[in-house]
This record gives C-alpha cells, sequence and structure tokens, in this order.
C-alpha cells in the first residue's frame, strides 16, 4: 500500500495525454484542463483508498470484479489499493 494520505488528484493516461473526467455519470478521458470534474480526492478506507470526484461527490468503482470492467462512478466508495510503478526508461513514477 502506498502511503498517499489525503488529497486531490489528477489522473493523466500517459499514452493518450487525456485525464480522467467525470461527464454527467459517466468516467471517460478528456483533454486535461482546470475542470473540477478532473480533480478526485483520495483518502484511506479501510485496507486501501477510495477516490471521489471533487466537483460530483460520486465514487471511483468497477462495473464488474474482473481485471478489464469497465470504471464507473458511484455514490458508495469502493476500496482501493495503489501500487507504486517505475518505469526504467522514463524519469517519472505512475500509479495504477
Amino acid at each position: 500500500m502506498l502511503p498517499l494520505g489525503h488529497g486531490i488528484y489528477k489522473f493523466l493516461n500517459r499514452q493518450s495525454g487525456t485525464a480522467m473526467d467525470m461527464v454527467g455519470d459517466s468516467i471517460v478521458g478528456m483533454p486535461p484542463s482546470l475542470s473540477e470534474t478532473q480533480k478526485w480526492e483520495i483518502q484511506p478506507l479501510g485496507e486501501g483508498f477510495m477516490i471521489r470526484n471533487v466537483q460530483t461527490q460520486k465514487y471511483l468503482s468497477i462495473k464488474a470484479l474482473f481485471r478489464t470492467a469497465a470504471v464507473i462512478a458511484t455514490s458508495y466508495p469502493t476500496a482501493w489499493h495503489i501500487n507504486r510503478v517505475y518505469l526504467p526508461d522514463e524519469n517519472a513514477v505512475f500509479h495504477e
């Protein structure tokens, strides 16, 4: 478990250059902006972390319990495990 603590984050897709955004009740990739819908609050929740959208106050969750399940927004928190990933050919740290 990565000790992130409480904070506000923006999730960027390294490959597409888009930011995770809330559009209605959908989670989508959009060009990065200053929009509150692209800001996500991370707080400890049990053994993991909950991720909540700053604007909508909805929580990041998954549609089903399998690896390729869609990411969705819900009214109830989900515990996420956040792992640090080091890319040897980059000078950046990404989280998954």
